[in-house]
């Protein structure tokens, strides 16, 4: 099957914008599952970028990285997203999830707190 792509709502364009990073998507089908009904997954990508130059200290960086997934996240969760996957993750990002959660930034979607594999 073909991708085709998708509309993005006004509300995640926005965040997008004022967050200076761009949202793409795509949608595919799968076959039909013989013992399940059709269901929908939305699955979010966070693909990083480094937001200040190299030269800042590396603590600003990172507050920085974290600013950016912050809104990333947010975005996400305007276009129910059900996923969202980092490609790679810190110490501090279950604090950001639940500051977005207890803020109302999820769009009713379920935010579940991370936890880092090792």
């Amino acid at each position: 099957m073909r991708c085709r792509t998708l509309e993005i709502s006004t509300e995640a364009a926005e965040i997008a914008a004022k967050g200076g990073f761009d949202i793409q998507t795509e949608k595919f089908g799968a076959a039909p599952e013989e013992l399940r009904s059709p269901r929908i997954t939305r699955v979010a990508l966070f693909q990083n970028q480094i937001p200040l130059p190299t030269h800042a200290p590396v603590k600003e960086q990172r507050g920085a990285l974290h600013a950016l997934a912050e809104k990333a996240i947010t975005a996400a969760a305007a276009l129910k997203t059900n996923i969202f996957c980092f490609q790679e993750t810190w110490s501090e990002l279950s604090n950001i999830i639940s500051k977005l959660y207890k803020a109302g930034s999820h769009n009713g979607v379920e935010l579940t707190r991370f936890r880092r594999l090792s």
